[in-house]
Parts: C-alpha cells; structure tokens; sequence
C-alpha cells in the first residue's frame, strides 16, 4: 500500500520568455485564484510557493489590500514560501550571493509565519558540491531536485555529502515529467476547467502515475506526486481527484501534502540509502528536459562580468570598509546595502543569470547590476572618505599636500601600482607631484593625466561648486598591510618632478626583475617568468567560430569557418612609459563571417 503525497505548487520563473512585468501580471491572477480558492475551500489544504519569498513581495506591490490574507493563510502553513528569497543558478553566482538568498528569504519566510525548511532547487542547472554543506548550516537536512542525477543512477531517495562530510536526504524528481508528473498524467482530467471530472479516466490517469512512480525504484512506501507546473494556477480539480482515487484504487493512498510532510514519512521507513558525494552535474542521455545546460555559462557573457563586479563590490569593498567604520564606532549602512544585495539577488535565478530569456529581460538586468553599481560605488566612495578623515587633513601636514591613503582589501599584505585621481585645491600651480611614504621617502610615481573641474560636490547648505585640479597619478605602495591601509603625502611641486626609469627596451619588449615580454607582430606575446625560468608562448590568441545554438546549448555548424588571430593584421603601441609601469595597447583586425547562412 503506498501514500502518494501530492504537493500543489507553481514552478515560477519570475522572467523568462514573457518580461517579469508580464509574468507579475499572471502572478497577480494566480494569487488571487489561489486566496479564493482556499479561502473557500478547506479540502484545498496547501499551496508550496516554489520555494522562493520573492513571489510575495511582487504580488503585494500590486495588491498591498490583500497583504493580511495572504499572511493569514502562510502562517497557518496552508501557503508554504521559502527558504530562498529566489530560486538562484548555484554556479554562476558566488557562494556568498547563495548565503545571502537563503538569508533573505528566511527572514522574510519567518516574518510570514512559515518557512519551508528544505533545500529545494528543483530546477537548478546541476548543483555545487557545497550544497549540503550550505543547507546545514542553515539547520536544514533534506534536498528536493531532478536536474544534476539520473534515473539510472539513482533511486527515487538517497543521500547526498559535501566534501567537509555534511549530509541531506534527497529526494530525486523524475527525469522525463520532473516537478510535474502528477500535472503531466492528469493533464487530460485538468485541463478543461469547465468539464466535470471522469471518475473512470481520473482512475486510469492516477494508476498511470503510481505505476510511473514505482518505476522511479522508491525507496519506501511514500510516492511524491507533484500538482503543478511552469507559472500554472492552483488547480480546484485536486480535491475531487484524491476523493475519486482513494475510492477507486487500493494500492494507494492520496493525500493533500507538503515536501516537509512527504520527507517526513520516508524517514520514519528508515530506508539504506546510497550515498553520492561532490558536484551533482549528470545529464540523462535519453531525455532533454533533465539536463544540466551547461552551455548557459558563456551565453550573453556581459552578464556573468557584470555579476562578479558587482558581487565583489558588496562582499569585498563596501562590506569590509563599513565594518570596519562600524568597530570605530560609526554608523553602518545597513539598508542601503540590503537594496544592493536585492538588486543583485533579484538576477540570481537561472533564467536570469545564464542568459537564456528574451533580449528585455537581459535589458532589465543590467538596469539591476547599474542599481547594485550605484549604490556600491557611492558606498564605497563614503567609506574611504570617512576612513581617510580619520588618518589626516590637510591642515595636519605641510603646505601644499595632501594625504591618500592605499587600502588593502585581501587577506594578506600587499605591493601593487595606485590608480588615483588627487583634487587639488584649483587656485594651486601645480607642475608635478611626489608621493613620499609614512617614512618620508619617495616612492616611484607618475603623473598620467590632469584636468581642471567642478566636481559638482555639494556643502550641505550650498549648492554645488568649487574648482579643483584633478591629477591622476599612479604610484607604487609597498606591503601595504592585509585588511588595512597605508597613508601617503602627495605633495603639490610647481616645477618638474622627473623620476627616471624604464621597462621599456624596444617598441615592443619591456622587462623588470619579475618578467620579461616581447609582443609579435601579429599581437600574441612571449613571456619569460624570470623567478621561475617558466616560458610561456603563443599568449593570446583569440578564435572564433560558428554557433548554431540558443542561450542553452552551442551546436557547430556543419561547415564551421573557424578564424583565429594569428597572422592577422595588428598594431602595437606603447601608451605608457614611466618608473611605474609600461602599458601596451595591441590593436588587432578579425574578419569573421557576419552570420550562419541557411542550415550550413
């Protein structure tokens, strides 16, 4: 005798082949179906909000008067949301951004009243070894998934470890109907909302799916039936299907059920389970719909840049330097950065982040990575600012200089070239500058450029103004300390400050102590690591060829043209010649076919 738990949901992509203001639209119909539904309807007990909280936040910017409902019916467990705030691509986001989606979510599950406490990631394009790792740590022992793992791999229940020895149970979905094999074998019974139900083809359908299920290999008496599917109304039909099934067969049992309470009843069966450890990025061989689409990572690839530039502007730069305002005893930016973190975790989903939907929802990301870039940016710009304040003024120094300080942000001490731009008071005559250390020596610099501007800063009872000289400069700062900074005094000379000193040894070699490298005339480079006596050749090349494919999967074309920059028409040029650095700029010419031509 088996229980079958059937859990109605929606699978919901928040953008993908609609805009997310065109699926929002649906999602407002589908929410006031379902708060209608169940509020009429006891026997329609629950509803699992595919595990994500963002859903709400979009429904009640539409429908604010429905907020109480909507909170009364999640607190009494019949809505289940969470515990993610949105349901993110596990590999194209940074574990940090992973933390700080269940973070968000499970705060806003807990302010609602219910929390689903599962690692369900049904839909995921395969999943990082860390997984269970992450769930543990926020106190929860199970995942739910069909992607990553195959049906002839695994039976329906096993047990997945992560490489520090966390373990969650999990239940694998079908490989050919997924999170959707109860909408999928009903389909006929449901799909007419005007037609009463057949209690004859209900039998049928059901019996189909049971006998689907056991030949998923179940490893109890627990069949998990699964009431939904990509952006579908909850369905008032269910009630009547468990009412017909439950006295027609009896090899089953169907009750309205969660995930937490069909994991529950494998447990307490206490099955052997196999275990599987690492990286869950299998494909069935046989089937499409479950395979990990790997070829996403390199689709539309300005969004995964724009991603990691954003992730490390919150977790590297403006995190760290408010902190470590806030231990001394300033203020901390706290909802400003939570904004931040919600732009970028609102790109996260896989349909987002892999570059798969249509052209306006890639356009309406970047919007989000220009919001995350603002705030972060300003944020940083203000914290350096404070810091710097604290270490000196103007006025603490001689005439004529200011003082920069370098911050170190990684974990270990630090000598590299500064990027700055120093604004000079504009009534100064400034010909050069020098950079002295803590200890009063100079260090090797270079003036790069200069401007006269208004940087249009505003006084807070004034409006904007003021007329500086902007001299940006590059310096070299030595064993700067891990998580820390170095000050430096920029003196203002009015005659010039010639520092001599080149790597350059011809129009297109340069060499220092470290290494040695000499640019061809087709733009690649041979480079010498002189510490290591390591040879590297041939160094940038760039390739392109044909792709038949769309934002999931490459497919060559069958008569690929295959073009590389090798041989290729190319200018070098030196752009910068200083004691700091010497920069090349290689400007190389690709002709490449503009398109496919027909089904070549």
């Amino acid at each position: 005798m088996y229980t079958a738990h059937i859990v109605s949901h929606t699978h919901w992509d928040r953008e993908w082949y609609n805009t997310f203001q065109q699926f929002r639209m649906r999602l407002v119909d589908l929410t006031d179906s379902l708060l209608e539904l169940m509020e009429r309807d006891p026997e329609y007990k629950y509803f699992t909000f595919d595990g994500q909280t963002i859903v709400l936040e979009d429904y009640l910017e539409i429908r604010p008067e429905n907020e109480e409902r909507l909170r009364k019916l999640t607190k009494a467990g019949r809505i289940i949301v969470g515990p993610w705030y949105n349901q993110p691509d596990e590999f194209l986001v940074s574990g940090e951004s992973l933390i700080r989606n269940l973070l968000l979510g499970k705060k806003q599950s807990e302010d609602y009243g219910s929390y689903l406490a599962s690692g369900y990631v049904r839909d995921c394009f395969g999943h990082t070894s860390q997984l269970p790792q992450l769930m543990r740590g926020f106190g929860i022992d199970n995942a739910v998934m069909f992607r990553g793992i195959t049906a002839d791999q695994t039976k329906s229940e096993f047990l997945w470890r992560s490489p520090d020895g966390s373990e969650v149970l999990v239940a694998k979905m079908p490989d050919n109907n997924a999170y959707s094999n109860f909408f999928y074998r009903l389909q006929q019974s449901l799909r007419d909302e005007n037609q009463s139900l057949d209690e004859e083809q209900v039998t049928r359908e059901v019996q189909a799916l049971v006998e689907d299920c056991v030949s998923e290999r179940p490893t109890t008496s627990h069949l998990l039936f699964m009431d939904g599917v990509d952006h579908v109304f909850p369905q008032f039909k269910t009630p009547g299907i468990i009412a017909i099934a439950n006295k027609s067969l009896k090899n089953v049992k169907l009750v309205h059920s969660t995930i937490a309470d069909f994991l529950a009843g494998v447990r307490s069966e206490n099955p052997e389970l196999q275990t599987f450890e690492g990286e869950l990025r299998w494909s069935n061989r046989a089937w499409r719909l479950q395979a990990v689409l790997a070829g996403v990572l390199s689709s539309r690839i300005h969004l995964k840049q724009a991603n990691h530039a954003c992730e490390t502007l919150l977790e590297k730069y403006v995190e760290p330097l408010w902190s470590w305002i806030y231990m001394m005893g300033g203020d901390y930016p706290q909802t400003y950065i939570d904004l931040a973190w919600k732009y970028l975790l609102q790109n996260s989903p896989h349909d987002s982040i892999c570059g798969c939907s249509i052209d306006q929802v890639h356009k309406d990301m970047v919007y989000r990575y220009d919001q995350v870039r603002q705030i972060g940016d300003q944020l940083v710009a203000k914290g350096l600012a404070n810091i710097a304040g604290r270490i000196g003024s103007r006025a603490d120094n001689p005439d004529r200089t200011l003082v920069a300080a370098a911050f170190n942000m990684l974990s270990g001490s630090r000598t590299d070239v500064v990027d700055a731009e120093i604004n000079f008071p504009g009534d100064w005559n400034i010909h050069s500058v020098r950079v002295l250390d803590p200890e009063g020596n100079e260090v090797p610099s270079a003036m790069i450029a200069r401007r006269s501007y208004c940087p249009m800063t505003q006084a807070p009872y004034d409006i904007p103004g003021g007329h500086y000289h902007g001299i940006r400069l590059a310096f070299v700062a030595e064993n700067v300390p891990s998580v820390g900074y170095k000050a430096y005094r920029i003196e203002a000379l009015d005659k010039p400050n010639r520092q001599p000193g080149t790597m350059l040894l011809g129009p297109d070699t340069a060499e220092n102590e470290f290494l040695s490298i000499t640019i061809s005339s087709d733009g690649t480079f041979y480079l010498l690591d002189k510490e290591t006596d390591a040879v590297f050749a041939n160094c940038l090349i760039f390739e392109d060829g044909g792709d038949f494919g769309d934002g999931w999967n490459y497919w060559k074309p069958f008569r690929d043209k295959v073009v590389t920059s090798l041989g290729a028409k190319t200018r070098v040029s030196v752009v910068e010649d200083n004691a700091v650095r010497v920069v090349f700029e290689i400007d190389t010419e690709l002709e490449l076919p503009a398109a496919r031509e027909g089904d070549g």
